[in-house]
């Protein structure tokens, strides 16, 4: 794969035609790479079709693969958050969560695509089991299981994962309860559903263990500073992880235009600004929680580091801890309907937004590719990279992707999310439906 992508890896204004022809002897050999230190449980998946097929159409395979076991969590995450009544904003903040980088990294060979899906599960799953009201009886029967998948598939994706999971739950944390934290607790659905994630918990660990992909050697880029002075370092890079976070592709090497990070910016500390200030206390208190930790968590990792490795850390490695600030900054706003139904025309606003962001987005890393961040900005029908389907028709097939999600975007703001009020009734009592009261709710 180096010398596929040597000749334009970390070299923006070089299209990808340069590289040659994915052929060769199809023996197995030993190399040594970095990706080896994750757990194996993407690289099995992913590398199915690999071990098929190893040639180009088996390598597009493994990653329409990752693409598709991507999707299928952020579907997920994204349509439980949904069904809830008075749901407008929680799928808002999932929408803003959700940046170019993050879509990036789910459609390329990396295990960051599987873990950043995760996460986007883990945490709107975590915030509708600490908060279930409006929630139909069975959206809430699949939380449990819906909350094991994201964990099991986060704790397995890469090294950090434990980690991860340990500080998303500090996250919500405040917002659960006494009343609440004994109804999970009692919930035979849940006490099943976290088995899977007990087990992945210890192959996880067994991992760091007997591995130890975190044990970092000495490397000519380590720093010889004292922990204060290496803080000091990591800290002040927070500006470039956040807008790389926003948007940067191919090697880091192509940011999205300013304007897009300008889009973004706006829409995200709008969400947030709107929802600390009429959030209820303890969905302000996760809210600062969650923002320190993605803040101050990251640099503190590298720091302690910064001997031994350098400067190593990613945006894509802070993903997952902040995708928590929008969607509980969406939480919050869903928590004080009807106070904020005048905002509806500001989502559907933030809705067209994130689609034009994300549609730029899609076109710098297209033309990057093909031409090269130096070719003609209407690159479509230039000389150039061919992929496998041509560029225009990437383009018109993303668009189409988009609209189709927007659209059901704003049916999701328009009506609320979920099931009109009127369309609720009580009809049984019943035990164990984890929603804190013995009432089957049925639409």
């Amino acid at each position: 794969m180096r010398a596929i992508a040597g000749c334009f890896a970390f070299q923006p204004t070089i299209p990808a035609s340069c590289s040659p022809s994915f052929t060769g002897s199809e023996e197995d050999v030993d190399l040594t790479t970095r990706a080896g230190l994750s757990p194996p449980t993407y690289h099995v998946l992913t590398g199915l079709p690999l071990r098929i097929s190893p040639s180009a159409p088996g390598l597009y395979a493994a990653r329409a693969t990752g693409g598709i076991l991507a999707a299928g969590l952020v579907a997920a995450a994204l349509t439980l958050a949904s069904l809830r009544q008075r749901a407008t904003y929680l799928v808002l903040g999932g929408l803003v969560a959700w940046t170019p980088t993050a879509l990036y990294f789910t459609a390329v060979l990396n295990p960051s695509g599987l873990e950043l899906s995760a996460a986007l599960l883990v945490w709107v799953t975590a915030i509708l089991l600490a908060d279930p009201d409006g929630l139909p009886s069975g959206a809430v029967a699949a939380l449990p299981w819906a909350a094991a998948v994201g964990a099991s598939a986060l704790l397995l994706a890469r090294q950090l994962g434990p980690l991860w999971l340990a500080l998303i739950a500090l996250g919500v944390a405040p917002l659960l309860t006494m009343t609440r934290v004994r109804v999970l607790a009692r919930w035979r659905t849940m006490r099943l559903a976290s088995i899977p994630v007990g087990v992945a918990s210890a192959a996880a660990l067994t991992w760091l263990a007997v591995y130890k992909p975190l044990a970092s050697k000495a490397t000519s880029d380590a720093f010889d500073v004292s922990l204060l002075r290496a803080a000091a370092i990591t800290f002040g890079r927070l500006g470039d992880v956040y807008t790389g976070a926003i948007g940067r592709f191919g090697w880091l090497d192509t940011p999205v235009p300013r304007s897009v990070e300008w889009l973004w910016t706006g829409l995200l500390f709008g969400l947030l600004g709107l929802g600390w200030a009429l959030g209820a206390r303890r969905v302000r208190i996760a809210l600062g929680v969650s923002l320190l930790v993605a803040v101050a968590a990251p640099p503190l990792i590298e720091a302690s580091q910064l001997d031994t490795a350098g400067l190593v850390w990613q945006s894509r490695y802070t993903l997952p801890l902040a995708f928590g600030a929008p969607l509980l900054a969406g939480h919050a706003l869903d928590r004080r309907r009807p106070a904020v139904d005048e905002l509806r025309s500001w989502a559907t606003l933030c809705i067209a937004g994130v689609g034009i962001a994300h549609l730029a987005a899609f076109y710098v890393a297209l033309r990057r590719y093909v031409v090269g961040t130096d070719g003609p900005v209407w690159f479509l029908g230039a000389t150039g990279w061919e992929p496998p389907l041509p560029p225009w028709l990437l383009l018109l097939a993303f668009i189409a992707a988009l609209s189709a999600t927007g659209w059901w975007l704003h049916h999701v703001v328009s009506s609320g999310g979920g099931a009109p009020d009127d369309q609720c009734e009580v009809v049984a009592p019943r035990r164990d439906t984890g929603l804190g009261t013995d009432l089957v709710i049925r639409q």
